[in-house]
């Protein structure tokens, strides 16, 4: 399926109340991730949007809601950086990058979009991440431990 129209929505859902210890761990990963990124850009011109919400058309007719983890808007590159967030690699997370998310996120900003998954942990079958979050590159994954600040 194709993503053919996209626009900005109001939040669809409230954010998720699980107590499930994956969900929790993963959700508080995303926040300080978030807080992180925000000092890093703090004196930069990149803005950081958390949690944005679209509604998408796809070729078939069919219509849905999305929302990204995190949106990094580079105004000097002229792009945005579309990010998915997960506390452990898993390889499903950039097919929802390139199939959704990012062709959404284009359509509805009139932008260039980067796919980009952020990770804590690593398994043996996740490629190798690259050494920048924002360094040009053709890997799509950027490993965030939790330590120190994020190298741009």
């Amino acid at each position: 399926m194709t993503v053919v129209a996209a626009s900005r929505a109001p939040r669809v859902h409230p954010p998720s109340r699980s107590q499930r210890p994956g969900v929790v761990l993963g959700l508080r990963y995303e926040r300080r991730l978030k807080k992180e990124l925000e000092k890093s850009f703090k004196n930069k011109d990149l803005k950081v949007e958390y949690n944005p919400w679209f509604f998408y058309r796809l070729d078939d007719g069919n219509t849905g809601a999305c929302c990204p983890d995190i949106l990094l808007h580079d105004n000097e590159l002229g792009i945005i950086w579309v990010l998915e967030v997960k506390y452990t690699w898993v390889p499903e997370a950039i097919e929802k990058l390139i199939d959704l998310y990012c062709p959404v996120v284009e359509l509805a900003l009139s932008q260039i979009t980067e796919p980009l998954v952020v990770v804590k942990r690593l398994t043996p079958d996740a490629p190798t991440p690259k050494l920048g979050l924002l360094t040009p590159s053709n890997v799509k994954l950027f490993q965030w431990p939790e330590i120190g600040p994020i190298v741009l």
